[in-house]
């Protein structure tokens, strides 16, 4: 089965198949410039937070999962750097 074939035609652009949705919602981003790879974040967040070889985080694209909702903003408070932050998509 093809990907057109399962989301319903946009009905503005008939010729067009209309995108799926994808989920949205709080997600965490890094200030790259003003992290200073402290690495607060991931031991907060363990398993949703890694960290690089230099200690600087990598974060998973998408929104936070709600039951990790409360963690992330713990994190977001405890950034030395204030460089983690939550922003709604």
């Amino acid at each position: 089965m093809a990907l057109n074939d399962r989301v319903p035609p946009n009905p503005a652009r008939p010729d067009r198949p209309r995108k799926a949705r994808v989920p949205t919602g709080p997600a965490l981003r890094v200030d790259p410039i003003g992290c200073q790879a402290h690495g607060l974040c991931a031991e907060l967040l363990p398993g949703h937070v890694t960290l690089d070889e230099w200690g600087y985080p990598i974060l998973p694209t998408g929104p936070v999962p709600p039951e990790l909702l409360a963690a992330a903003r713990a994190a977001v408070r405890a950034c030395p750097t204030l460089a983690l932050r939550i922003a709604s998509e």
